[in-house]
């Protein structure tokens, strides 16, 4: 075993970043980073280590083992066959030992080290804001890395330490948290649009407006849903413009280019300015906001059980 956890060297750019500041990279820390962050550069930025030295120690470590853990070209980084098995064995010991040495230290202290945050968008924007600013102030040894993510990752098998998705995209197995206060959509156009077209009385005049939609990072277009007394519409208006940017939307809305289904909270400021006009509030009911989530209470980090705590009491107060 010595073979693999060699012990690790002082550069002049210092030591490796870790997950924890309280044990220091080993090769196979570097390894497991690359392999999280699907490259070089990513990896280095994490680890604060520069790209040459950690393709060094990596280079190291294939010839120790005889063999090799990525497939590497100036365009692309991916684990071979025997790096996907290394990775699989790895990344659980690496994260129980890092949890291990910062739940034993937390006595010593405060709760110190990075925490890693997967949101869906809508909540990084509108909901987390707030929260991590008052979190990393009471939290002065913690570091937070937030990623804003339409897609459905797993989040441990991506390297976070938790989640934030809606109800309806929560696991089973899960233990979730409510995040925030409830929201609901909004269906807003320009009076410039407005003095186009006929103001609509429901849903289904909607499928003869201009519509601006929204695309996912997975590619998919969702119908547009009203409901009320338990009647269920969805229409698919006539697409102007399709975009993964919410600012653009908005931006496009403004301009007159077509109606825009959003949560309201994005264009809360232009309803209240008379910009944007709200349209068929009454077939677009509230529903809950969303939710913090995480698949153990054992061993949890203590940043990770700093935030769940942080989250907890703010919500109280809410």
């Amino acid at each position: 075993m010595a073979l693999l956890f060699p012990q690790s060297t002082q550069f002049e750019t210092g030591c490796p970043k870790m997950r924890t500041p309280l044990r220091v990279a080993t090769d196979l820390d570097i390894f497991a980073e690359i392999a999280r962050s699907g490259g070089f550069r990513r990896a280095a930025v994490h680890l604060g280590m520069p790209v040459s030295r950690l393709s060094d120690r990596i280079s190291s470590l294939e010839a120790r083992m005889q063999v090799r853990l990525f497939h590497r070209s100036t365009r692309s980084v991916a684990l071979t066959e025997a790096g996907l098995t290394l990775f699989r064995g790895v990344e659980p010991v690496l994260a129980s030992l890092d949890y291990a040495v910062e739940a034993a230290c937390v006595p010593c202290g405060e709760p110190t080290g990075r925490l890693r945050i997967n949101a869906a968008p809508p909540a990084a924007d509108l909901v987390l804001p707030p929260l991590l600013s008052s979190f990393l102030a009471s939290h002065p040894r913690i570091d937070v890395e937030l990623t804003a993510d339409d897609a459905l990752v797993d989040v441990i098998g991506a390297g976070y330490d938790v989640g934030i998705r809606y109800e309806e995209n929560l696991a089973p197995d899960v233990i979730a948290l409510p995040l925030g206060k409830r929201q609901r959509y909004a269906l807003v156009a320009s009076p410039k649009l407005l003095a186009t077209v006929k103001m609509p009385a429901s849903p289904a005049d909607i499928a003869d407006f201009p519509g601006i939609r929204h695309r996912f990072s997975s590619g998919q277009l969702l119908e547009w849903e009203f409901e009320r007394d338990g009647e269920i519409v969805r229409v698919i208006p006539r697409t102007r413009l399709v975009t993964g940017s919410v600012n653009a939307a908005i931006s496009a809305a403004l301009d007159g280019l077509g109606c825009y289904l959003t949560i309201s909270d994005y264009v809360a400021g232009q309803i209240a300015s008379g910009d944007l006009v709200n349209l068929l509030s009454d077939w677009l009911p509230d529903f809950s906001g969303p939710f913090l989530y995480y698949y153990s209470k054992e061993l949890l980090p203590p940043a990770v059980k700093a935030f769940i705590e942080h989250v907890k009491k703010s919500h109280r107060h809410n």
